[in-house]
């Protein structure tokens, strides 16, 4: 008898029982899943930087005066900008690192009427560059105080401490609250075309302190060379805003022949005698009197103002303003330090900072304030108590 020995039952595996690529898409689906879970967890955040967190001013804070904002922000690159907001109104926005920006409560008062009463929600939005807006969690609460700062004599509001202060204020012009920063801005902006550099609270003050010296009227002079300056810069591809202002902060207009022995400098610019010779914009042998021409001095700034321009580019006109008067190759100099310390080239928007950094000389921090003291007086001269036409009117 011949026993038939039935074959072994093979159970049927998964695998066996469904195809692989379906295995494949329900492993796939389950990823999504857990992803998705995290995402509403927070445990797991994509690099959107939604995160900006308000270092400065803290909660509690009082603003007197002009405040710098400052923020961190986690992976920039994909911020297209930051919007600051107090009670929920914007107050202001900035679109490039650090993003900082300067609170003036001045400035706040015409967007919030109540400003003085009671506390505010400072509060920050973070666009994408999708046009998303995302408003961040962190808040900062907020006093205001719109009173002038006692004088420390018992006087209050603060007495006019000059003249030009004095006279000022009989214009209804209260010295100390124009917004230095803003103006200085809009400046800047009329000079490079871009609006991203920082004037902080200290270098404000800066700018302020030196805008005494500028309150005369000198639209008058600056018109009477108006046609020689505007030819020598424009050839040169300059701002006219740039030369009309140098001009001002150097010498305010005020003619001053050439000096051989103290090398006051050429024309209204005072380009030192020594750097026109070393860069061969004059002969070592030219006459003073040569020099003095109008027309032959503003060429002569202009040609030396491009090439400082040219280590820097138009974007840092700033540092080639901190560099004026000295050899175009010492110029170079700055220009390596500047690079070293900000190889991003983006923490260079805050003029100040790199100058507390070390990468620009003290005498060029003083330069640079001067040349905006001077600028926005001359562009804004209603602001600072001036019964005179705007610089602009010369371009």
């Amino acid at each position: 008898m011949h026993l038939i020995t039935p074959a072994p039952l093979h159970p049927r595996t998964p695998a066996a029982r469904y195809p692989k690529a379906v295995i494949l898409a329900a492993a796939a689906a389950l990823v999504i899943v857990v992803v998705i879970a995290l995402l509403l967890a927070g445990v797991f955040r994509p690099g959107s930087a939604e995160t900006v967190k308000i270092v400065s001013p803290e909660t509690g804070a009082t603003i007197r005066g002009p405040e710098v904002v400052r923020v961190y922000a986690e992976n920039s690159k994909h911020i297209e900008r930051i919007i600051y907001l107090i009670d929920g109104i914007e107050v202001a926005s900035a679109e490039y690192p650090p993003y900082d920006v300067t609170l003036d409560p001045d400035s706040v008062q015409l967007l919030i009427s109540n400003l003085e009463s009671g506390n505010h929600i400072l509060t920050v939005t973070v666009e994408d560059r999708d046009g998303d807006k995302r408003p961040q969690p962190d808040t900062v609460v907020l006093a205001f105080d719109m009173s002038i700062a006692d004088s420390g004599d018992g006087q209050s509001p603060a007495q006019p401490s000059s003249e030009a202060d004095r006279e000022t204020q009989s214009k209804g012009v209260v010295p100390g609250r124009v917004d230095c920063a803003s103006l200085s801005r809009n400046l800047a902006a009329q000079i490079s075309g871009k609006s991203w550099y920082v004037f902080e609270a200290e270098f404000s003050e800066q700018i302020r302190l030196r805008t005494d010296e500028y309150r005369i009227n000198m639209i008058t002079d600056a018109r009477r060379y108006r046609r020689e300056i505007g030819n020598a810069f424009s050839a040169k591809g300059l701002p006219l805003p740039f030369g009309f202002v140098m001009a001002i902060s150097q010498s305010k207009f005020r003619d001053s022949a050439v000096d051989a022995t103290t090398d006051r400098g050429i024309g209204f610019w005072r380009v030192p005698r020594q750097v026109a010779i070393e860069q061969g914009y004059i002969s070592a042998d030219e006459s003073a009197s040569a020099l003095d021409d109008p027309k032959r001095s503003a060429e002569i700034a202009a040609a030396y103002m491009k090439e400082l321009i040219n280590v820097f580019g138009l974007d840092d006109f700033i540092y080639a303003i901190a560099c004026f008067g000295m050899p175009v190759s010492q110029a170079a100099q700055v220009r390596v330090r500047l690079e070293e310390s900000d190889p991003g080239a983006t923490a260079r928007r805050d003029f100040w900072g790199m100058v507390r950094r070390g990468a620009v000389p003290r005498e060029g921090a003083d330069r640079v304030a001067r040349f905006f003291a001077a600028g926005i007086v001359g562009e804004n001269p209603k602001a600072f108590g001036l019964d005179a036409e705007s610089l602009s009117s010369m371009y």
